[in-house]
């Protein structure tokens, strides 16, 4: 949470320098801003948020950036990318750069948000060059794509096979959206337009050439992250366009800052230095302020201990993939439960790959009926807990994070009503048993109101509020 962040600012500082003229003191001041900003000051540009804290918000805000995953080792790899695109842009680069660009777009499939930033920039990149005939710089933009595409040949081979074969259910509950409908981003579209106005009247001053590598560069980051957004116009398909922000804010920045360093830099270079620096610690002050929000997220974490109990006698005492039902209305220990034991769950909500739709649905009626609701409060309950219903019936992320209510789950709520009208008449223990079960988990519940439930069920350990029975 603190090296990957660093390392993304040195690669940033790195991208900045290479854009500006190099070894001035304002390019320096300027690629330390811009690295403060995107890793530290990101969330500035959601001004929303910005509201929100000094409308004296008390909750945790943490960077995007200390995700211990993605989107963090994705930023590494994409600035990395660019960072050896601007070098062949400016002809610096050596015999195998192009190669470690293309290892390093084929690496970024792990991530398909940075494949698609970086795949669109490359892309836009080589249309730029094939327009300005360029060829020597064009046939090494083809060798990064070559390689990245012999390299990620086998995926895409597979993913390509599940789809065709039926795959398009579970690609949409991962992700995936059918349209065609263009999407435009604020920040990105903004910043386009104080790119093209700048470049404009520094042409016109004669104070830029189009053939400037810079220049080039930055059209087609912007233009790269437009495509990024919008491919579905043509392909039809897009995986959930929303996540790209977490890359075009930072390259929205970085061309915004470099093409307003081009236009006040050169004539005022001392106020344009002593505006940097007051940027810098404004900055690192907006970071610590951010950082200290952690405070709001101890109690959260505290409370995470009272499940040591249950992990360590799953851990001694369960078989390895054992299966455990939690009785709880929000998941919590029933996603702790796979990450720090050898055991599995019973029900999940997060079951978007291949589960099939018959176990879903006995799932959900299994999730309900220890919650004691009556045949008759079936509809009405199912109408309050909407969203919760959502999490397993859900056909799109569309569907799933929709704002309101889905017209298209009602078809399914009713559908539910009647199947649970059967299944409370049913003994609740066969019903259970049509898949693997061997332990229930439950908390603040008598043994009494278990045994109702489950005549048969042997407690076998109990710690604080929960109890552990063998089914």
């Amino acid at each position: 949470k603190f090296l990957f962040p660093a390392v993304l600012f040195l690669l940033i500082f790195a991208l900045i320098k290479k854009m500006l003229p190099e070894n001035s003191l304002s390019g320096k001041l300027t690629a330390i801003m811009v690295g403060l900003f995107v890793t530290l000051g990101y969330d500035l540009i959601d001004y929303h948020l910005l509201i929100t804290r000094l409308g004296g918000y008390d909750g945790e805000i943490l960077s995007i950036w200390t995700r211990p995953v993605n989107p963090i080792t994705g930023a590494l790899i994409l600035f990395s990318f660019l960072i050896l695109l601007l070098s062949i842009i400016k002809e610096k680069e050596n015999r195998y750069t192009p190669f470690i660009a293309g290892i390093l777009l084929a690496l970024s499939v792990g991530y398909i948000f940075t494949f698609g930033v970086a795949s669109a920039i490359l892309g836009t990149l080589a249309i730029v060059f094939l327009a300005k005939k360029n060829f020597k710089i064009l046939k090494k933009l083809c060798l990064i794509l070559a390689t990245g595409a012999i390299l990620d040949s086998i995926y895409f081979a597979s993913v390509w096979k599940t789809v065709a074969s039926g795959g398009t259910e579970i690609a949409l509950r991962n992700g995936m959206l059918i349209t065609h409908a263009p999407i435009f981003n604020k920040v990105l579209i903004t910043s386009l337009i104080i790119f093209a106005a700048i470049s404009l009247f520094l042409y016109y001053k004669k104070r830029l050439s189009l053939n400037e590598p810079w220049f080039l560069f930055a059209s087609s980051l912007l233009l790269g992250g437009l495509v990024a957004f919008n491919e579905q116009i043509i392909t039809g398909k897009t995986i959930w366009p929303y996540h790209f922000v977490q890359y075009t804010i930072p390259i929205a920045i970085i061309v915004s800052v470099a093409t307003l360093f081009f236009l006040v830099e050169p004539k005022l270079p001392k106020l344009w230095n002593i505006f940097m620096v007051i940027v810098i610690g404004l900055l690192i002050i907006f970071g610590a302020w951010n950082a200290s929000t952690y405070k709001y997220k101890i109690d959260d974490f505290k409370s995470l201990q009272k499940y040591q109990g249950i992990f360590s006698w799953l851990n001694e005492n369960a078989p390895a993939d054992s299966v455990v039902l939690v009785k709880e209305k929000e998941e919590r220990l029933t996603r702790l439960i796979p990450a720090f034991t050898s055991s599995n769950v019973y029900i999940t909500t997060y079951l978007s790959n291949t589960m099939p739709g018959e176990r879903i649905f006995h799932n959900y009626q299994m999730k309900l009926r220890p919650n004691n609701i009556a045949a008759k409060d079936i509809r009405s309950y199912l109408s309050e807990n909407e969203p919760e219903a959502r999490e397993y019936f859900y056909t799109d992320w569309q569907m799933l994070f929709a704002k309101g209510r889905d017209q298209r789950i009602l078809p399914v709520l009713e559908e539910i009503a009647k199947a649970y009208e059967q299944t409370v008449k049913n003994d609740f223990q066969t019903e259970l048993k049509q898949y693997r079960l061997d332990y229930l988990i439950t908390e603040n519940t008598s043994d009494s109101d278990t045994k109702k439930l489950l005549p048969r069920a042997e407690k076998v350990f109990e710690t604080g509020s929960f109890k552990i029975y063998k089914f």
